[in-house]
């Protein structure tokens, strides 16, 4: 515990030289902030701390202090108000594509079709070759329950054009969802084939786990 403890101040510290480095660091900053909302007072968190740099932050780039905001609200379970500060934060329009990517996976675990959607057209305006719109907009449809054929296809495209990056939805989530189609078209073997897949990529992936589990129930 000790241990930790000192990695978790050697971390902060990290992170606060990167900031006064480089203030437009805007990774970094978030970071930092991440860590002052999530870490306990006993290794240098807390919100409060959080807020100055959330201000300073919103001055600099709105899009990043609403996407900031959004974090530190998700990180304490009120998804009210995260969705609503993630919503501005995309009407911000962020400078990046990761940026924009990063909302889209917070409204992909709150199956936001509509959200996705607007990700997925603010992504694909910023970077017209980047194939993580296709993920997105693939997902929105699936949620939607819409243009099953175009949905597939999407998520086709996107696990041949993907590059094996961390920063992208990863193969294994674009199987699971595939399979979310085929449950949506009573496919249950095309289902469990999807999931299948997304489990020999990813063994310990629990959305295919228990996606498989319902399927045998059912």
């Amino acid at each position: 515990m000790l241990s930790a403890y000192s990695l978790a101040r050697k971390t902060q510290k990290e992170f606060d030289a990167a900031v006064q480095l480089d203030p437009r660091n805007f990774d970094a900053q978030q970071d930092l902030i991440q860590y002052d909302c999530t870490a306990p007072g006993m290794v240098g968190g807390g919100e409060e701390k959080a807020q100055p740099l959330i201000e300073k932050l919103m001055k600099m780039d709105a899009a990043e202090g609403h996407y900031a905001t959004g974090i530190c609200r998700a990180q304490k379970k009120d998804y009210a108000a995260a969705d609503a500060e993630f919503a501005k934060a995309l009407d911000g329009k962020p400078k990046t594509a990761n940026r924009i990517y990063d909302i889209g996976d917070y409204f992909v675990q709150r199956k936001n079709a509509e959200k996705l959607l607007g990700v997925a057209a603010a992504g694909e305006d910023l970077a017209p070759h980047d194939p993580r719109g296709k993920f997105y907009r693939g997902v929105a449809l699936i949620l939607q329950g819409e243009k099953p054929a175009e949905a597939e296809q999407l998520l086709k495209d996107y696990l041949h054009l993907a590059p094996m990056n961390s920063d992208y939805p990863r193969p294994w989530a674009a199987h699971y969802w595939l399979g979310r189609l085929q449950e949506s078209q009573k496919n249950p073997g095309g289902a469990r084939s999807e999931y299948q897949a997304a489990l020999k990529l990813n063994g310990k992936y629990k959305l295919a786990q228990e996606a498989l589990k319902q399927l045998g129930k059912d």
